[in-house]
């Protein structure tokens, strides 16, 4: 592997009953909403990935210590809004490695 190769994970969707796996760049910049936007999968997204409105709101059904901690934004958001801890805003949290999700 030369050092312009990139490590993929595997990100697992589940959405509308259905499983969909798919790589992405281990050291991604793109948000989970970002990825998700690209690949064509449909979620809300009614403030534009601000964090703002909750609409984006995602389960984590297996390894949600692969995600990045939550932003002071999404701490403020999950508080008012009572989220379980395996509930995330996906325009605010990295994927760093392996993960299923699901989207309500």
């Amino acid at each position: 592997m030369d050092s312009t190769s990139k490590t993929k994970i595997s990100l697992e969707i589940i959405y509308n009953q259905k499983s969909f796996s798919h790589s992405i760049e281990k050291e991604s910049s793109l948000s989970l909403l970002e990825h998700l936007n690209q690949l064509r999968i449909p979620i809300d997204q009614s403030c534009g990935g601000f964090g703002t409105c909750g609409t984006c709101m995602i389960r984590v059904k297996d390894n949600l210590k692969n995600l990045s901690p939550r932003t002071e934004c999404e701490e403020e958001m999950s508080l008012d809004r009572g989220f379980m801890p395996e509930e995330r805003l996906s325009c605010q949290t990295y994927v760093l490695d392996q993960v299923v999700i699901e989207i309500p």
